[in-house]
């Protein structure tokens, strides 16, 4: 579903509706309001992690790292154990997503995704694809904040049906 700053009663209805792991995009040109509305509809929620992307990063894939470990801290649990050599950064983000996922139901706040890299964008895209289509009976619900006028090289990607393709 797509909805734009000015529809706020349908992120709440949509996501009172919603069963499976879905996804929602905000849309509009910067300075209308997006930002606003999704900081009322997540008012008061604890099951959210919010990922955005302030300052300079150390890697690409920083901002869902940090994310994760604000989360862990919020409820009171321990950071990203990074134990397991075997898995990339992407493979051991997504496990701990997915393990996050599972114990209840997540909402996945993706701020400004116009500003993100190729490479945080692209983890973006195999991460939605991968709960959409291997784990929808995890309620993953995803919200994807994203600005039609910004000039960004990933802004052109930025549609649902490339998203989910």
């Amino acid at each position: 579903m797509i909805i734009n700053s000015t529809q706020q009663q349908d992120l709440y209805d949509y996501y009172e509706k919603y069963v499976d792991t879905n996804a929602i995009f905000v849309t509009g040109k910067k300075g209308l309001g997006k930002s606003f509305v999704i900081q009322n509809f997540l008012s008061g929620k604890q099951n959210i992690i919010h990922i955005s992307v302030y300052g300079k990063s150390n890697f690409s894939l920083e901002p869902v790292y940090m994310a994760i470990n604000r989360f862990y801290m919020l409820i009171g649990q321990k950071y990203i154990c990074d134990n397991s050599t075997d898995l990339d950064v992407r493979e051991k983000l997504n496990m701990e997503l997915i393990k996050i996922c599972t114990h209840q139901r997540i909402i996945l706040y993706f701020e400004n995704v116009s500003d993100y890299d190729g490479e945080l964008f692209a983890y973006v895209k195999e991460l939605l694809n991968l709960l959409i289509h291997h784990y929808p009976n995890l309620q993953t619900f995803f919200i994807f904040e994203i600005d039609t006028d910004a000039s960004s090289n990933t802004i052109s990607e930025i549609q649902p049906e490339r998203l989910y393709s």
